[in-house]
């Protein structure tokens, strides 16, 4: 059971719901949209500037030196992570945009490769000795894993788009929930409300856990800071960079040895609330969201889709 549980037990409210009850999810197996058209979460993930949170979310997961052994020991290839990464990408895509059928097929073969990562620390870090042993159903790692690309997400969304109401924050964090059980986390996994989500994270930062190992450091530096970006975005990889170093907390951004920038939050928060309040009411929706064709389609399988972004990717 993992680190979430007691806590996830003592406060459980229901979903808030804006939406009709079906809202959040269809249970029919078959094309049926596993989340509803109007969904919160569809309503967020779509936007371009929260898509950009991931960057935060990397750094937040590889900063857990289990959980970055786990992940990049085992990638194809450490030296360009980058395709792993948009198959992962696509996978919570899939779940959120895809059919029920799609998000089944995510869920077992996620699950079939969480299922074969196993390990051990060769070196003792921070709180953990060598020898610690780790695998990829881990509901510890998955847990944090999850809750950095989530908590990322719900701060973007907020700081560039629009505030959520506190009904909005839960709604959409139980819609999370039900991401997390794809990929491999059980109802009592998981915390049972946003707010006890906000514990968790707090938790996790101040419990010495998150330790950030020199190859930690150097890999996440030098591949999160270099994504491969369209020629088009090149010029903005510089400023994308510093939003995601700022929404770091504190004591992480220290650990990955980023120097402080007098000023650079002051900054950075005008811009948010420049675009918030002013450019991103105004900007067409090919500019505000994530194009439709990265969206999964109805009928292919995530399989196919996979294959399609690995190829491309090479």
């Amino acid at each position: 059971m993992s680190s979430a549980s007691a806590a996830s037990r003592q406060a459980n409210p229901g979903p808030a719901r804006r939406r009709s009850p079906s809202a959040p999810r269809v249970r029919a197996h078959g094309e049926q949209p596993f989340f509803a058209e109007d969904s919160l979460i569809r309503e967020v993930q779509r936007e371009r500037l929260v898509a950009i949170s991931g960057a935060r979310a990397l750094f937040m997961q590889a900063a857990h030196p289990v959980a970055f052994v786990g992940f990049f020991s085992h990638s194809a290839s450490v030296d360009d992570p980058h395709p792993r990464l948009a198959r992962t990408a696509l996978a919570v895509n899939t779940v959120i945009y895809g059919s029920e059928r799609q998000a089944r097929e995510v869920q077992e073969i996620v699950g079939s490769m969480h299922a074969r990562v196993r390990g051990s620390l060769k070196e003792p870090v921070g709180p953990f000795p060598a020898g610690t042993p780790f695998r990829g159903d881990d509901p510890d790692l998955l847990l944090w894993i999850l809750a950095a690309f989530i908590d990322s997400s719900y701060r973007a969304f907020e700081r560039f788009v629009r505030p959520l109401s506190p009904a909005e924050r839960e709604e959409l964090w139980q819609q999370w929930r039900q991401v997390g059980e794809i990929f491999g986390l059980g109802e009592d996994d998981m915390p049972s409300s946003y707010a006890v989500h906000l514990e968790y994270m707090q938790g996790m930062l101040e419990s010495g856990r998150l330790v950030v190992t020199d190859d930690a450091r150097a890999l996440s530096r030098r591949v999160i800071l270099n994504p491969p970006l369209p020629a088009a975005l090149l010029p903005l990889k510089e400023l994308i960079n510093q939003v995601t170093i700022d929404s770091l907390p504190g004591d992480l951004q220290r650990q990955f040895g980023f120097v402080p920038v007098p000023g650079r939050g002051l900054t950075l928060g005008a811009l948010g609330t420049w675009w918030r309040l002013v450019a991103g009411p105004l900007a067409p929706s090919v500019v505000r969201h994530v194009p439709p064709f990265v969206m999964p389609a109805p009928g292919r399988g995530y399989a196919e889709i996979a294959e399609l972004v690995q190829q491309q990717m090479s």
